[in-house]
């Protein structure tokens, strides 16, 4: 019940927003960082090195935007109870806070986005370093099919990742599941924890070990993940349609090199 004392409610909203402004601001910074390297293996260091910061910023971004849900269903609750003439009224303002947190963030993300890309391409347009080129070429083409199928900001990377990885390989223990994300175990338990509570994935007993539990996607899970590949595939057709083809022929020719490549990490 302490949630219904308005004090605590508009302290618990205030901390959490100026915690999602602070994750933004350092995703600026990060940004900013980046922009200013211009020689090809700095960028390629700088970009390796930023990859677990901003992954870690979109987990907190997207753990403030479920808490932020939260508030608003709780301060629902409480106007049913006191004013339900009220309740449309402020069910709008809600969703239209809702909408404007989302903008917010997919706008500094894009923003992001785009400045890694543009430091990318300047600077690999000076150097004939083929391998740095490929991973910055690899990279943005990541990122930027990556933005599409994501409609809100309810999902990090590291949630879709883990999502994606369990709808493809099945049930997999938590420690199995960080080697293949390649994170530690309690971060990856941070964002199992986010994943079941927005009911994309379940925890159940291991059947072989006690003393062990499995997450196994729900249905919901896959869905979301079907939508994305779709989404993502069909934007990747579309890139691929405005290539000449000489370009796509080459790019073809070179997949089996590139398969060869994953198949070293033994994670795919």
């Amino acid at each position: 019940h302490i949630w219904e004392m308005d004090g605590t409610h508009i302290q618990a909203a205030q901390t959490i927003a100026t915690t999602q402004a602070y994750a933004l601001r350092q995703l600026d910074a990060l940004a900013e960082k980046l922009e200013k390297k211009r020689k090809v293996s700095e960028l390629a260091k700088v970009s390796q090195e930023a990859e677990k910061a901003v992954e870690e910023w979109l987990a907190i971004l997207a753990r403030c935007f479920q808490l932020q849900d939260g508030l608003a269903v709780l301060e629902l609750d409480r106007v049913l109870d006191s004013s339900p003439a009220e309740l449309d009224r402020h069910r709008e303002a809600v969703q239209a806070g809702r909408r404007k947190r989302r903008d917010l963030i997919a706008a500094t993300t894009q923003r992001l986005s785009e400045r890694m890309d543009a430091a990318a391409g300047g600077g690999a347009s000076s150097s004939d370093d083929d391998p740095t080129r490929l991973y910055l070429v690899v990279g943005r083409l990541t990122r930027s099919l990556r933005r599409i199928g994501l409609g809100s900001a309810e999902l990090g990377h590291g949630a879709v990742s883990a999502l994606n990885t369990l709808v493809r390989h099945g049930p997999m223990r938590l420690g199995d599941l960080a080697a293949r994300e390649g994170v530690a175990p309690p971060t990856l338990s941070r964002v199992v924890s986010s994943l079941v509570e927005g009911g994309y994935v379940r925890r159940e007993p291991d059947p072989h070990d006690g003393r062990a539990f499995l997450v196994t996607a729900t249905a919901e899970g896959e869905r979301i993940i079907s939508g994305m590949w779709s989404n993502r595939l069909r934007e990747l057709r579309r890139r691929i349609d405005r290539l000449s083809p000489e370009q796509w022929q080459a790019v073809v020719a070179a997949l089996p090199a590139l398969e060869s490549l994953v198949d070293q990490d033994g994670n795919c």
